[in-house]
């Protein structure tokens, strides 16, 4: 008797896995995506040169992007130093809406200076990007860029 209750059990986990759907298995199916379409210049001069980075993105469910100024969802960081900096990026389509969408990111980011006595430094830029669900995208890196005096 107790073997047909355990076979009854198994039956019947099977069942509700098998009516589950394939997102509510996988958080992650609507995940940003981001590359770097661009990074500029290749040399700067520490305190005068900024440098340009355009990220490429896509998203399935288009909710990237905060209308609260104070969210920051976009993470860059300079590779010398221990934390990145978070950028806030305004929502792409009204709030609600799902829509795929694909796009590119331009950021300015301040001269850099030396950090150390030499006077040539390599900084790598990597970048993440976060929806409004709270799911980041893989991190991506930029080619070394050089900071000389």
């Amino acid at each position: 008797m107790t073997y047909v209750i355990y076979i009854l059990l198994i039956v019947s986990c099977l069942l509700m896995l098998g009516g589950c759907k394939g997102e509510a298995l996988d958080p992650l199916a609507n995940a940003p995506t981001l590359w770097i379409e661009q990074v500029y210049p290749d040399t700067v001069r520490q305190f005068q040169d900024s440098i340009t980075l355009i990220l490429g993105y896509e998203d399935p469910n288009g909710d990237l992007g905060s209308i609260d100024p104070n969210d920051r969802t976009l993470w860059v960081k300079d590779s010398r130093l221990p934390e990145g900096d978070l950028y806030h990026v305004k929502p792409i389509v009204p709030t609600g809406d799902e829509i795929h969408i694909r796009g590119t990111i331009r950021i300015g980011i301040r001269p850099p200076f030396l950090l150390g006595s030499a006077g040539l430094e390599r900084i790598v830029l990597s970048a993440k990007i976060r929806d409004q669900e709270g799911v980041w995208s893989e991190e991506v890196s930029a080619f070394p860029i050089w900071v000389i005096e």
